[in-house]
């Protein structure tokens, strides 16, 4: 009896501190849970509030674009660093852009694994293969892929004995595409190859692939008349006509969104660049963009075919015209003549192009475009 009563102090002793422990453990599991709880409610929260739809919206003139934020993939469309904005050109600083545009896209491809089968049929002879440098280049219309099939015909000894290079005809005499590879050979190239794809701004390229096709390639003009014929029906053609007056941007744009005509809708300038050259089926080592050309150039030329090159430098420019050079006191389908309208043009910013396209065209835009805005890091709302 005497013992149990000297160890009953010790035994309610040990037996406090087992308490006492066994509390602070579950007080600590309880904060746990709780910053746990919190954390996920703050980024479902997060994640909700950029599911939230916002309309479109548009000021008077410019009709600058609040695009659609229907699914969480836009959100990193706001992303830093993903168009170049870094300052200075050191190969460190554009290095570190490419991996962001590269983990960009890797987010928005993992939010939405149906985009990797979305490719056109003639995309395959886009990606050009040159052997000896072990390179894959995918090209994509009106991005400077002209210079960059110029570079590497150049570079196979091809040199257009002081003339230009007809770059777009003789490239697939020369370098193999993907056409004819199997889809286990495009994956193995795709995985051994270093590969790159230069991008641009969808409302800037298709501005773009109009001054080209309506002012400049002749060899467009079957285009040119089934747009003429959709937009005035009750219009005679001549036949040595060349269908280029009239045709003014916003009922370019008009026809290409409405009219049911494959050779007006379907067409290889104004196809969507993610069903090119798709960055969810295919991972680019390299994604250079037509806004950062003078860097990105630089560093795909030293990192992939490591020679002393410069890119031709045709179609560069990014923009027509200065902001504010003219005032549009006359709507663009009020000008008749061909020099006219070419001349009222090319004095315009990229922006301006827009400021007569309809509301309902501006939607169907970005509709048709909107992979290419979300996987490419761009927005309606920026000036182009």
């Amino acid at each position: 009896m005497n013992m149990n009563m000297h160890n009953a102090p010790g035994s309610t002793h040990k037996s406090i501190k087992i308490a006492l422990s066994s509390a602070l453990f579950c007080t600590l599991i309880l904060i746990t849970f709780s910053n746990y709880q919190l954390n996920f409610k703050i980024d479902n929260l997060s994640k909700e509030s950029i599911k939230t739809e916002t309309k479109i919206a548009y000021t008077t003139n410019t009709k600058e674009i609040l695009a659609y934020q229907d699914e969480s993939l836009y959100e990193s469309v706001e992303h830093d660093n993903i168009n170049g904005d870094i300052e200075g050109d050191s190969m460190d600083t554009i290095h570190y852009e490419q991996e962001m545009r590269k983990q960009h896209i890797e987010e928005i491809c993992s939010n939405d694994t149906s985009i990797q089968y979305q490719i056109s049929d003639r995309a395959w002879k886009t990606y050009h293969i040159d052997e000896k440098h072990h390179v894959v280049y995918c090209a994509n219309a009106k991005v400077a892929s002209t210079s960059w099939k110029e570079l590497m015909l150049r570079m196979a000894g091809i040199t257009g004995n002081g003339t230009k290079i007809r770059a777009h005809v003789i490239i697939s005499d020369i370098f193999e595409n993907f056409k004819s590879k199997s889809d286990v050979e495009r994956d193995h190239m795709m995985s051994s190859f270093t590969s790159f794809t230069f991008v641009r701004h969808p409302l800037s390229r298709l501005v773009s692939a109009y001054m080209d096709k309506v002012y400049g390639d002749l060899s467009f003009r079957d285009f040119r008349c089934s747009v003429v014929e959709y937009l005035y029906p009750d219009q005679h053609i001549p036949e040595d006509s060349q269908c280029n007056t009239n045709i003014t941007f916003a009922g370019f744009v008009d026809a290409i969104m409405n009219a049911d005509d494959r050779k007006i809708n379907t067409n290889y300038h104004w196809d969507t660049q993610y069903t090119n050259c798709n960055p969810c089926r295919f991972k680019f080592d390299y994604i250079g963009k037509q806004e950062n050309l003078s860097k990105d150039q630089s560093y795909v030329i030293d990192h992939i075919f490591k020679e002393d090159l410069v890119l031709p430098t045709r179609n560069m420019a990014a923009n027509n015209g200065t902001p504010g050079q003219i005032r549009r006191e006359t709507p663009a389908r009020d000008i008749q003549t061909y020099d006219e309208q070419k001349n009222f043009y090319e004095k315009l910013t990229h922006s301006e192009f827009y400021d007569e396209v309809p509301r309902e065209n501006l939607d169907k835009l970005y509709q048709k475009y909107k992979y290419d805005f979300l996987l490419f890091g761009y927005n309606m709302n920026t000036d182009i």
